[in-house]
C-alpha cells in the first residue's frame, strides 16, 4: 500500500456516480488490497472489470440491481480504505471549506 500526497482526488461534484470511479481510481492507484475485493463486488453486480470498473459510466448505465444504495455503501467502504491511506496527521474526506472537494486533507489542531 503506498501512502497518498496531500490534496484533492475529485472536486466540484457529489454525484455517486462520479465519486464511485474517483475513489475506486485512487484506491487502486495506491495499491490498497481492498481495491480488488471492492472491484470484485462490483462485477457481481455485473460492471465490468477495468482498473476502475466503473470508469465513465453513469447512473444511468449502472446495471440492473445496483442502485444508489448499493453505491453509498460501496463510496463508504472506498473512503474508509482511503483514509487508511492518509499520510501522518491527515484525514481523507471533503475538504472543510468545500465538501464537493474529496481528497486528503491536514487534520487541523483544534485550539
Amino acid at each position: 500500500m503506498i501512502i497518498a500526497k496531500s490534496g484533492s482526488i475529485i472536486e466540484g461534484s457529489l454525484r455517486s456516480d462520479h465519486l464511485l470511479s474517483a475513489f475506486l481510481f485512487a484506491l487502486e492507484e495506491l495499491k490498497h488490497p481492498k481495491s480488488h475485493a471492492i472491484n470484485q463486488e462490483l462485477i457481481s453486480y455485473g460492471f465490468g472489470y477495468s482498473q476502475c470498473g466503473v470508469c465513465g459510466l453513469n447512473r444511468d448505465q449502472w446495471p440492473e440491481g445496483f442502485g444508489d444504495d448499493e453505491a453509498e455503501d460501496i463510496i463508504a467502504d472506498l473512503m474508509e480504505a482511503l483514509d487508511e491511506c492518509s499520510p501522518e496527521n491527515h484525514y481523507f474526506g471533503s475538504h472543510q471549506g468545500d465538501g464537493s472537494d474529496f481528497g486528503f486533507w491536514e487534520l487541523e489542531e483544534e485550539p
